[in-house]
């Protein structure tokens, strides 16, 4: 039986919701609710599709033909956690930055670079550029821009990590790259120094903690994606 596509709204009270996670839980895919609330994902009759978010109760759906056919309106309920009042002492804050303007600056740095030394980018990819070269050269930025942590001692996510990841895990793994990330092959190291470079609390390794990875690594995606759709070559 092909797949179809379960699809809807969610929202909390009248208020729709993005961000939310739903995770196909027999074919290992994901996605998530875009600002209006829409969200759209594969599935069959008798799969179980499981929505979840950080501030949200969590909800689980095995889908049905009606749904399949007429779309759903999912409510959510608060979890309790009140984000105004909520006081954390012992944890670091990973980085933050503006992606839409961190892209911009990224891609003007690279065209200059590739103006400049055009001999370094000379083996191009599928894509029209060496994405080897490239991550040289964010390499070089990022150790020039990048601060030291506060705390030596705070243990953040690195590319080792990731490596280790995809190569042992069975959710997390090329196919979800390729499949629920949109990350060609050939943009795999490069993702994995984006994810780095972000600074992001290794304890999102932790088992309990699959769900904020599952987030994390999806929102990280559509960034990257969006830096890339930027244009980084221009004839």
């Amino acid at each position: 039986m092909n797949a179809q596509n379960f699809e809807g709204r969610v929202f909390h009270e009248d208020t729709p919701l993005e961000g939310i996670i739903f995770f196909n839980q027999q074919s290992q895919q994901a996605a998530y609710s875009d600002t209006m609330g829409y969200f759209n994902i594969a599935a069959r009759k008798g799969d179980t599709v499981r929505i979840s978010s950080n501030y949200y109760q969590e909800k689980l759906v095995i889908i049905s033909t009606e749904e399949l056919e007429q779309g759903v309106v999912i409510a959510l309920e608060g979890n309790g956690i009140d984000l105004e009042e909520v006081v954390v002492t012992k944890t670091l804050e990973p980085k933050k930055f503006n992606t839409i303007t961190y892209s911009r600056n990224l891609n003007e740095d690279i065209k200059e670079d590739i103006k400049k030394n055009s001999w370094k980018y000379g083996k191009p990819s599928s894509y029209g550029v060496d994405f080897v070269a490239i991550y040289k050269f964010i390499t070089t930025m990022f150790k020039a821009k990048r601060k030291k942590p506060e705390r030596s001692n705070f243990d953040f996510t690195s590319i080792k990590q990731l490596d280790s990841l995809f190569s042992n895990s069975e959710k997390f793994n090329d196919m979800f790259l390729r499949e629920t990330l949109n990350i060609h092959p050939d943009e795999k190291q490069l993702y994995f120094f984006y994810l780095e470079s972000k600074q992001l609390s290794a304890e999102i390794f932790s088992k309990n903690k699959e769900l904020d990875l599952l987030e994390t690594l999806l929102v990280a995606a559509e960034e990257f994606n969006m830096l890339k759709s930027t244009s980084i070559v221009e004839e």
